[in-house]
């Protein structure tokens, strides 16, 4: 990856896909080492759409959370992705993306 410049209005956003029946009680994410984020939003959507594929299937469903692009290295970058319960869960995919912050 590459850092990308503060003030631009950036946001990085990991996107932790999971299978619908996975339900859990934390999924504390992180990166570079920075303190875990509980707070996300369950989403339906894919993060990036291609043409007609705009949606997860009925099958998985995706985690979004928020961080500031301060966080983003130039090079690796180092992604934790931790289960916080006792029930088994499947992690289809993580998916990254940098974009506009939505206004609040």
């Amino acid at each position: 990856m590459c850092a990308e410049p503060a003030g631009r209005g950036l946001e990085l956003i990991i996107q932790v896909v999971l299978r619908t029946g996975d339900s859990f009680a934390w999924l504390p994410v992180s990166i570079n080492g920075c303190w875990p984020r509980l707070e996300h939003t369950r989403v339906d959507r894919l993060l990036f759409p291609c043409g007609s594929l705009s949606h997860h299937s009925a099958a998985h469903f995706g985690c979004d959370f928020r961080f500031p692009v301060s966080l983003v290295r130039d090079g690796w970058n180092e992604i934790v992705v931790e289960n916080g319960g006792d029930k088994t869960i499947t992690v289809v995919g993580v998916e990254l993306g940098i974009r506009r912050r939505e206004q609040e």
